[in-house]
């Protein structure tokens, strides 16, 4: 997908996590009543540009540990997001979340990473 920059990157993977193919539920959007309407990201790891996942209409639930991570993938998530720079000293891995994440999208954002 090309995007105008990245906030609108991450407003799009978050609004296709949310509605999929149904352009009913794509033009309800922000409207997520009903729908799976939370975002789980690590506390460690929010970053400015999470307003734009937010603005699709959804809660950002942070969790710090694989326990509390384990809790919050529940049938309300649409998807997990993750801040790349900030991977390498997060409180829980990329490979730990993916393990954990039962077939729920997770969405690396790498734009401010370094070649």
């Amino acid at each position: 997908m090309v995007s105008s920059g990245g906030a609108a990157a991450l407003c799009h993977a978050t609004a296709a996590c949310v509605a999929g193919a149904d352009p009913e539920v794509m033009l309800r959007l922000p409207d997520t009543r009903g729908l799976k309407d939370r975002v789980v990201m690590l506390k460690g790891g929010r970053f400015t540009y999470d307003h734009a996942i937010r603005t699709v209409g959804v809660e950002v639930v942070e969790v710090e540990t694989e326990g509390e991570l384990e809790r919050a993938l529940d049938e309300r998530v649409a998807m997990v997001a993750l801040l790349g720079t900030h991977e390498p000293e997060a409180s829980v891995r990329l490979e730990t979340v993916v393990s954990h994440t039962k077939g729920i999208p997770v969405l690396v954002d790498a734009a401010s990473e370094h070649l």
